[in-house]
């Protein structure tokens, strides 16, 4: 409607101006220099549209993360919802060429059940799914979205700091939703939801957010497990991923990250994992690059003796010198002294000094599996698992679009593994850590059918029943500024963005009354309803 409003307002005044007289300036008509030509009447014009715009789909913030009324709302003042307006085309035009389905992934096309409350028994057997949540995760939300702190310190801050916590606890909340909602739709067992709480010594929930999370954990959609503050060595996000390896029972875990949506059961994942045995310890899949495997999705089996080697590692990274194979990134990043007096710029520094390089964790999880386990290919995904003489037949690692891992690896300084390594790995298939940013769809899109991240695509494809027309098990929101909730507006929405939202809404549906739903993007009168459901 805006694009035709504004076609009508273009050809109505090109052809006012048609007989403007060649001799005299158009730059001066173009402004309203000239009295006797009615040019300021065309700004009107446009201002009048841009006011009913503004009035539809203009978000009224107090700060980066609230609206005017107090209601949580991320991303809230970023100009780049405009932009985002792109990037939700590029999404949208390049899964309808990708997908089977011409494009058609919305989620309300898919079989609508209410999930019933599961009580605690309802959970079964060896296999969980875990996500961290940390400090140095809520201050990311904080300060990585381009938007800063509050603009005003005292109440503004804190109330800022609580709001990037609730929508924080919102996206877990819509993840844990979609992992319960995919399994019952898919007739697979449930599978508890572990959410590890790693936060500094100094640090603690608000009071609100802690409730909220308790009240999801009595309703049984997740399970908190507070871990120890993390030592001054580690920072932690480390620390919280590091003690998915501590042994709590179960025989598989898959970590996924917060910003993940899974549309489809895993439950086939679980099963071929656990029928390689216990040679198979790691599992993860490739990102975009086909080179480096992505920490989002984490498939692993939990044991003391990986939990110790990674610490190890972990610990010792400060004293790593040079650059990552994986990204050509610097290992470690010294800390600028911040002003002030001696002592305090000395434990300022100290402080600081404790950061990985810019891709942080995930570099070094590239190199320490690299280095610590022995590469088998990509693991085979099987519907009914059949008995094998060799477990390790049920990693291929002649997949054509294995090669720019395997030249990466070749990279590293090759070391005799016999008997030194300390437990097999293989990746994942794309399913399970399909990415949905304009970036990754963008590039996928445009590359050669003969690369490797179409062939993948391709094989996931032939093999898929559902996963919106592309075999997706798993959508995935990498990166600062790409995250479903952050757009507000819901012109900057793709469709796989409107699948995060759907989930949100059903979620928020049958939301305990002491944890109600927190974000919320726009006024609550009907024409904003409206927008919001789709109507």
């Amino acid at each position: 409607q805006f694009i035709a409003d504004v076609t009508v307002v273009e050809l109505r005044w090109l052809a006012a101006w048609r007989n403007i007289p060649s001799d005299l300036s158009g730059l001066s008509y173009w402004f309203g220099l000239d009295a006797n030509q009615p040019c300021c009447q065309m700004w009107a014009e446009l201002a009048g549209i841009q006011d009913i715009m503004r009035k539809l789909f203009e978000i009224p913030c107090l700060s980066g993360h609230l609206r005017v009324d107090g209601a949580v709302c991320p991303a809230c003042r970023l100009a780049v919802q405009s932009f985002w307006l792109e990037e939700r085309e590029a999404v949208d035009v390049g899964i309808r060429e990708l997908s089977k389905s011409n494009g058609d992934v919305s989620w309300q096309n898919w079989p609508r059940s209410r999930v019933p409350a599961f009580q605690e028994t309802d959970y079964n057997g060896s296999y969980a799914v875990a996500t961290v949540l940390t400090s140095e995760d809520l201050q990311r939300g904080l300060g990585h979205d381009g938007q800063g702190a509050a603009e005003r310190a005292g109440e503004d801050e804190t109330r800022e700091g609580r709001a990037v916590v609730l929508s924080y606890i919102d996206v877990v909340r819509t993840m844990a939703f979609s992992l319960r909602r995919a399994a019952d739709l898919a007739g697979e067992p449930q599978r508890p939801l572990l959410v590890l709480l790693s936060l500094q010594a100094d640090s603690d929930l608000p009071a609100e957010a802690l409730a909220a999370l308790e009240a999801l954990e009595a309703s049984h959609l997740l399970k908190l497990v507070s871990l120890p503050p993390p030592p001054p060595q580690l920072w932690p996000r480390a620390w919280g991923k590091l003690q998915l390896w501590r042994p709590r029972g179960y025989e598989l875990v898959l970590y996924l990250d917060a910003d993940v949506l899974v549309v489809d059961g895993l439950e086939s994942l679980f099963q071929s994992a656990a029928a390689v045995g216990p040679s198979l310890s790691f599992a993860a899949a490739i990102t975009r690059s086909m080179a480096t495997i992505n920490a989002g999705v984490m498939l692993l089996r939990p044991d003391m003796w990986a939990y110790d080697a990674l610490q190890m590692s972990l610990e010792s990274l400060s004293t790593w010198q040079g650059t990552s194979r994986w990204t050509g990134q610097p290992w470690w990043q010294r800390a600028v002294p911040m002003s002030g007096p001696a002592e305090s710029q000395q434990g300022a520094a100290q402080q600081q000094w404790a950061k990985p390089g810019t891709m942080g964790d995930q570099d070094h999880l590239n190199e320490w599996v690299a280095t610590e386990f022995r590469f088998r290919g990509e693991l085979r995904i099987l519907d009914s698992v059949p008995h094998v003489e060799h477990p390790m037949e049920f990693c291929n690692r002649s997949k054509p679009w294995l090669q720019p891992y395997e030249t990466m690896l070749a990279l590293g300084s090759p070391r005799d593994r016999a008997g030194a390594a300390l437990a097999d790995y293989c990746t994942l298939p794309m399913a399970y850590n399909f990415c949905a940013t304009s970036t990754c769809i963008d590039h996928l899109r445009r590359q050669d059918s003969r690369a490797a991240a179409p062939l993948a695509l391709a094989e996931q494809q032939e093999s898929a029943s559902a996963g919106l027309g592309l075999g997706v098990k798993i959508l995935h929101w990498p990166g600062p500024m790409r995250k479903p909730w952050q757009r507000c507006s819901v012109g900057a929405r793709s469709k796989l963005d409107w699948a995060w939202w759907s989930a949100y809404a059903e979620a928020c549906a049958v939301a305990p009354e002491t944890a109600p739903c927190t974000i919320s993007c726009f006024h609550q009168d009907k024409n904003h309803d409206e927008r919001i459901n789709g109507d």
